[in-house]
Order: C-alpha cells, then structure tokens, then sequence
C-alpha cells in the first residue's frame, strides 16, 4: 500500500529558536530562574512559573496564524514542580482571546505527573491560531512550573519537513522524531 502523506506534529519552534524571545510574555513571573523565556521545552533547569495572583498565564505570538494540534508539556527539571491542569486560550487578536471548549464547557487539560517526563496533550480539534496562551490551573509543588512546546501538523513528505532548522522535534504516533 502506498502511503500519500505521513502526517505528523511538529513543534512550531520554541525548541529550535524559530520562535524568539520577543515573541514569549507572561502575566508576570517567579524570578529571574523562572522567566518566560524558560518555558522553552529543552530548558535545561526551571522553567516558567508565575510569581503570584490569579489566573496567571504565559502567551506565545507565532506572528502569522498557523493551524495548531496540541502541546508537549514537561515541568522544572531541577525543581520538581509541575502543572498538573491547564486550560489554553487562543485567537488571531490578543485581545479577543478563546477558550479551547468541549461538551462540559472549558476543556480542562491533563499536565504532568512528575517534573521531567514529556507529556505530548492533542486537541480534538486543530484550532488557528496567533496567539496561544497557557492558563496552570493545578499544580504539584510551591508554582506552577512548566517548559512546552506549541505543535503544528506537517506532512513528513512535504518540503515543510525540509526547512525544519536543527534540533527540531516532531511526533508520529507514538514515536518522537528529532532533526540533528
């Protein structure tokens, strides 16, 4: 049988540097061990954590709207903190923003169960987006820590697959295929 396309999910850049610092916000952060731009999923040592208040979040601009299928979450490595709910935000405006929803309402997201194993969370639905913002709402620990990475669907025949910089990281099926 001839395979016409290998669909697989690929992560949108925060691993390979696509995505830049400037492109990274949160509503605010623990330290400096802690900023933002730790949420980088292979972030060696913390990760991002908020430093206090309610509904906080961290936000990535993709600057263009691409077609999104889920996340690969993992907590702070060295800190054994971890989210272990979340609920994501989404839209093509920063400031008209929606929930991903199932039959309940707001879809609850399932995180992690420890700080270091990957935990890969797909959407029911592909969603469009600009702009993706992680909400902790559970958590193991003193914060809620977490490094990701955002992932998009790419046909692993397609010429896309071949513009994948370095260090790009992309799943199929159960299998975690990395670009040296």
């Amino acid at each position: 049988s001839h395979c016409d396309s290998l669909n697989a999910q690929c992560g949108v850049g925060l691993i390979d540097g696509r995505i830049a610092d400037s492109q990274i916000s949160s509503s605010n952060y623990a330290s400096s061990s802690y900023y933002h731009t730790k949420v980088r999923l292979q972030e060696v040592a913390y990760g991002w954590a908020r430093r206090s208040g309610s509904n906080p979040w961290i936000q990535i601009n993709f600057n263009v709207t691409l077609p999104i299928t889920g996340l690969m979450v993992r907590g702070g490595l060295t800190t054994g903190q971890w989210v272990t709910t979340f609920k994501i935000q989404f839209g093509v405006d920063e400031n008209d923003l929606h929930y991903i929803e199932d039959h309940n309402g707001i879809e609850i997201f399932s995180g992690n169960t420890n700080a270091y194993d990957i935990r890969t969370v797909y959407f029911s639905e592909e969603i469009k987006a600009r702009y993706i913002r992680f909400l902790p709402i559970s958590y193991s620990g003193s914060y809620p820590v977490v490094r990701f990475e955002v992932l998009t669907a790419m046909d692993l025949h397609g010429d896309d697959v071949l513009d994948l910089p370095n260090k790009a990281r992309c799943t199929y099926g159960r299998a975690q295929l990395y670009r040296e």
